[in-house]
């Protein structure tokens, strides 16, 4: 079996990026990764450089001498203590080639986790042999079965009895191992041996429930939040896992007190379990491996009415192998809704690290695989006017909202009317009244006012008795309005020189009407102070100040 294809660019890649996982038990960040290799000449170690582009950690080894090595893997917190580590072992020929599937391990193993796949070795010589051990918290021994599929689709069965040591042998036909299936006390799991190190998996490794996050910690009566899921399991076959390789999601509602006592199993009738996703509590989707998969939107609408109450809404996870975890957030019904997002965020946890050393004479390549660090990054939902942020897998750091523009939005003003979303994704109107002109029905009427929520006038009203007006006739002057809203004036033409009026009396007059009107009759002067008085020679005294107009036939 050639494994020049599993081997990964021979480069040592460097960075000063942090490993971010997390001991299930301890709950510490792994901040180094090292191996360390071990000869009867000589023994150094190695960092196992992140990557910057996602959760994969490489490292290669561009030379490695002939001889028997021993190797450790071993990943530490900030202190230098010791978090997964596992042993293997391989020997250098110049020749030989090794693809070895390994399982780091927590120092203190998950308690209720079955047996797991501590490595497997398929060693490529003149024969073909493989080497497999597995472990198991109870330190019990084990009984393998071990299948060999070939790239020309036969297969060949190996048992081996229950043991706690290793379990050797040959693999039957010395041709190209496909894949093998393993397994362990009647439990099969799998490992792929192919050029994708993608489908390095971890083997009964305990699901993790990376994040939960409700839209609302406080909720009204007839009101929705929106629950969120991300669930992670490293148990899986391949990239494309199988129908049976399932992970099962069940919800459940208990009622509660402030301090999180049970009051009520399952919830009662103060949290009714209908109120989430109309009853609809199961789901169940394949397992995609080290991948978080989410399951969101799930809505609670609590009914009816009442005291306000404490209900607790619990997540439970299963996968494939039977391994099982919960977690939980609990919700204020009954109070006046909030925009407060409760978020439950937990390091993306495993209590087993998936590990692929590939050799092929004397280059070698490591890759180990950590739990993405956007699992328990929780960005937000989308809005009207941006989709839903992303996380950045380089750094767990949550990335920009991109915008949707020209999106018909609402920005919540009732003063506002057709809103759209901006290319810099906020949602813009413009005001009701920006294009609204009050008008009077009348020049005895005042004109109405805009309101600003609906954009309509309000009602015109009438001016007062006897206030200035317009009756559009230039024959009269001094109009003024009636009670009921009529304007009318004084006819210029049947004044008589007789007529004195005092025109600093009368409201509202309009000057230069006056004076336009007065100044056509005959025998009429007017200066530019809008003063006439009769006159022969056809100009005005301008020197005399006039309080009086005086008219002529």
């Amino acid at each position: 079996m050639s494994l020049s294809s599993l081997l990964l660019p021979l480069v040592a890649v460097l960075s000063a990026l942090p490993l971010l996982l997390t001991n299930a038990q301890t709950n510490v960040d792994i901040t180094s990764c090292v191996l360390s290799l071990q000869s009867p000449s000589s023994s150094f170690q190695l960092n196992i450089s992140p990557t910057d582009l996602s959760n994969k950690f490489e490292l290669s080894i561009p030379q490695l001498f002939n001889g028997a090595y021993d190797a450790t893997v071993t990943c530490h917190d900030s202190s230098m203590a010791p978090l997964f580590s596992n042993t293997f072992s391989f020997t250098v020929d110049g020749t030989s080639g090794d693809i070895i599937y390994s399982n780091l391990e927590e120092s203190l193993l998950t308690s209720g986790a079955g047996p797991s796949i501590k490595y497997i070795v398929i060693h490529q010589s003149s024969t073909a042999t493989f080497e497999l051990l597995a472990s198991s918290p109870t330190s019990s021994p084990i009984a393998y079965d071990v299948v060999f599929y070939y790239s020309d689709g036969g297969s060949d069965t190996v048992s081996c009895s229950a043991t706690t040591s290793a379990c050797t042998g040959t693999v039957p036909t010395n041709g190209n191992v496909a894949f093998v299936t393993i397994a362990l006390d009647s439990k099969v799991v799998m490992t792929s041996i192919t050029s994708d190190v993608e489908t390095i998996r971890t083997f009964d490794s305990v699901p993790s429930i990376p994040l939960l996050v409700s839209s609302a910690n406080e909720l009204a009566f007839g009101d929705t939040a929106l629950i969120n899921i991300t669930v992670v399991d490293n148990d899986v076959t391949s990239s494309n896992a199988t129908s049976s390789e399932v992970i099962d999601v069940v919800l459940s509602m208990d009622h509660v007190d402030m301090s999180g006592n049970v009051l009520t199993s399952g919830g009662g009738a103060m949290c009714d379990s209908s109120w989430l996703n109309s009853g609809t509590h199961s789901y169940s989707f394949a397992s995609i491996g080290y991948k978080g998969r989410s399951l969101q939107s799930i809505p609670l609408t609590p009914s009816g009415s009442g005291n306000a109450r404490f209900c607790r809404v619990s997540v439970n996870v299963t996968d494939w192998t039977g391994l099982t975890t919960t977690s939980s957030i609990t919700i204020n019904i009954g109070t006046a809704s909030s925009s407060s997002t409760q978020v439950i965020s937990l390091s993306p946890v495993s209590n087993l690290l998936p590990m692929a050393f590939a050799r092929e004479g004397t280059m070698a390549t490591l890759t180990l695989y950590s739990p993405d660090k956007c699992d328990s990054v929780y960005c937000g939902d989308a809005t009207q006017c941006t989709l839903a942020p992303q996380c950045n897998s380089a750094d767990g750091q949550c990335l920009d909202p991109v915008p949707t523009p020209n999106v018909v939005c609402d920005d919540g003003d009732d003063t506002t009317t057709n809103e759209t979303c901006s290319t810099q994704g906020v949602c813009v109107g413009s005001q009701k009244c920006s294009v609204t002109v009050c008008l009077p029905l009348s020049t005895c009427h005042v004109a109405g006012v805009c309101v600003n929520t609906t954009g309509e006038c309000t009602q015109s009203q009438l001016k007062p008795a006897n206030a200035y007006c317009d009756d559009e006739d230039e024959t009269t002057v001094f109009d003024t309005c009636d009670a009921v809203g009529v304007c009318s004036g004084l006819d210029v033409s049947s004044l008589t020189l007789s007529d004195v009026m005092d025109f600093s009396s009368v409201a509202g007059f309009d000057t230069m009407r006056i004076k336009t009107a007065l100044n056509a009759l005959p025998d009429v002067c007017c200066n530019n102070q809008v003063c006439c008085e009769p006159c022969t020679s056809g100009m005005c005294d301008t020197a005399t100040t006039y309080n009086s107009l005086f008219y002529v036939e």
